[in-house]
């Protein structure tokens, strides 16, 4: 039985990580560098848009959507080269973490009437560094967009080079290599 169930397992992980070839599919085309940048700083702009509207008009819905829309748009241009995962985006995520601690410090010991151990440049200095950090995340994706996307179009370039190699009898043979990035 165990042996079964580890070959089912193999075989759907196989069926589920590989794409099926197939004669009649194009290949994939290149991106442009403008089109990634593009979508990381209009994304980046319309969360800054949201929050500012949100802001202005005190709905806390609106202004929270594009705090929360600003961890994510600032990648766009990476998703768009097929990248998930950023630099960029990790730092927005520590730095909101840090943020967090930040209130909670500044906050501690907001309703209570006796004394309470608060350091408010404890609560400045985390808060100050968050910002640092997140405003370098945005930075970081929306300056680097364009350099995902060379490296998208760099992996899915067809590779053609001659080659020569040696043989048994010493004489070099010529000949084609083909190679790709998977």
């Amino acid at each position: 039985m165990s042996k079964m169930l580890v070959g089912v397992a193999v075989l759907s992980a196989l069926t589920f990580a590989t794409q099926a070839a197939f004669a009649d599919d194009s290949p994939a085309e290149p991106k442009n560098r403008d089109t990634a940048f593009l979508l990381s700083a209009g994304g980046t702009l319309a969360s800054a848009a949201l929050v500012a509207i949100g802001a202005g008009t005190n709905n806390g819905a609106l202004a929270g959507a594009g705090l929360v829309s600003s961890l994510f748009t600032p990648s766009a241009g990476h998703l768009y080269a097929g990248q998930l995962g950023t630099p960029g985006l990790v730092l927005r995520l520590v730095s909101t973490g840090v943020a967090v601690a930040g209130l909670e410090e500044a906050l501690k010991c907001f309703g209570q009437s006796g004394p309470c151990d608060h350091d408010p440049r404890h609560a400045g200095n985390l808060l100050l560094a968050a910002g640092v950090g997140y405003a370098s995340g945005v930075l970081w994706d929306v300056v680097t967009a364009g350099h995902a996307v060379d490296n998208y179009n760099e992996r899915i370039q067809l590779r053609v080079t001659p080659a020569v190699i040696p043989t048994a009898s010493s004489a070099p043979a010529v000949g084609l290599g083909i190679g790709g990035s998977f």
